[in-house]
């Protein structure tokens, strides 16, 4: 089985000020298999802000940021279903190589198409998790992360 799988994703970070910065993102993505069927698609957009005082000298920040995203599978038979979710997360590194962070995640799972058109299926409850992570260097990341289902 041949499988294809493309993804473009464009970043724009800009400094608002010495301390602070936006980021805005948007990507595509989609997954073709061998037969020719497109078996996946995605796309998605986010914002982020980030804090991070000139006169710590980078031993501090706080990141906020959310992304929005969905996609549409299709199985075997051809039916198709989409999934769309959404999460935000709020960073703060308290020392130099870690931070505690708090994500907020949710999906919206859709029924497939032969379905009533709108239904919900599946679970689509939110989910908060608090996240502790150490950063050993700026390419490499450990996350212990604990999951609270909300509701």
């Amino acid at each position: 089985m041949h499988l294809t799988l493309v993804q473009l994703r464009l970043i724009y970070f800009f400094e608002l000020n010495e301390d602070w910065g936006l980021g805005f993102n948007g990507f595509g993505l989609y997954d073709k298999s061998g037969s020719g069927n497109l078996q996946f698609g995605g796309f998605g957009s986010g914002v982020r802000l980030k804090w991070k005082p000139a006169d710590k000298n980078g031993a501090t920040h706080v990141i906020f940021q959310s992304e929005f995203d969905g996609n549409q599978e299709e199985d075997e038979d051809g039916d198709q279903a989409m999934v769309y979710g959404l999460y935000a997360m709020v960073d703060y590194l308290f020392k130099k190589r870690w931070s505690v962070g708090v994500i907020y995640d949710q999906m919206f799972p859709m029924e497939h198409d032969h379905e009533e058109e709108g239904e919900h299926s599946g679970e689509d409850q939110p989910i908060t998790s608090i996240a502790l992570t150490f950063y050993p260097s700026e390419f490499q990341r450990f996350r212990l992360q604990y999951n609270l289902p909300l509701g």
